[in-house]
């Protein structure tokens, strides 16, 4: 069993299954190809998103990047989840700014042959 830097927490996630996936560019143009499209095109782009500081940053993680795990925690631990992660996010350098990277794809769907 893995140990967690925050015991406090948990119980509230055990049977945690991880439900999405980030593809990359390989994994996402090989799909599209096993789809029927041509002339395929991917590619990984990093885009460092910047946020207005410390309560826009804890509001936008606290609604889009961590729902799911916030969704599993008692009202009244979920600051003590989150707080920390706005903590560390005020020393980075940019402060408060999301690693994000940005998948590029483009391809062509073969007309279907009329008869």
């Amino acid at each position: 069993m893995a140990q967690t830097r925050w015991p406090q927490f948990a119980k509230y996630f055990e049977n945690w299954e991880r439900y999405w996936e980030f593809a990359n560019a390989e994994v996402t143009a090989g799909r599209l190809e096993r789809a029927g499209f041509a002339e395929i095109l991917t590619s990984l782009e990093d885009a460092p998103t910047p946020l207005d500081g410390r309560e826009t940053f804890k509001l936008f993680i606290s609604h889009v990047n961590l729902q799911p795990f916030l969704k599993r925690l008692p009202e009244d631990l979920q600051d003590a989840f989150v707080g920390p992660l706005v903590e560390q996010a005020a020393k980075d350098s940019p402060p408060f700014t999301l690693d994000y990277w940005r998948l590029n794809m483009q391809g062509k769907k073969p007309k279907a042959a009329c008869f």
